[in-house]
């Protein structure tokens, strides 16, 4: 039942990264080209900057949330798939869990 959950959370995963991919890049390249803009009008304030380094960081901790968890997935799927094929009947799900 654990490995169940951990395929639908993946598959979740899996759509919820595939809808978000755009929009994170374009609000990472955004928050990015902003900072750099505050950086050639003179010194910039720590907050400011703080404020756009936590926004890039964010981004990217939700991209690698996402992978990690679609990753989580797929090696399930890969050890259910092989243990499907060693079994002489193809391994029915009371064999497999």
């Amino acid at each position: 039942m654990d490995k169940l959950n951990v395929l639908n959370g993946s598959r979740m995963a899996r759509v919820g990264y595939s809808s978000a991919k755009q929009y994170i890049d374009v609000l990472r390249k955004d928050l990015l080209a902003r900072l750099l803009s505050q950086t050639k009008v003179g010194p910039i304030d720590p907050q400011i900057y703080a404020k756009f380094l936590g926004g890039i960081a964010a981004m990217d901790e939700l991209e690698a949330l996402l992978k990690r968890e679609i990753l989580k997935g797929e090696k399930i799927e890969k050890e259910l798939l092989d243990a499907s094929q060693r079994t002489p009947n193809g391994g029915g799900p009371d064999e497999i869990a």
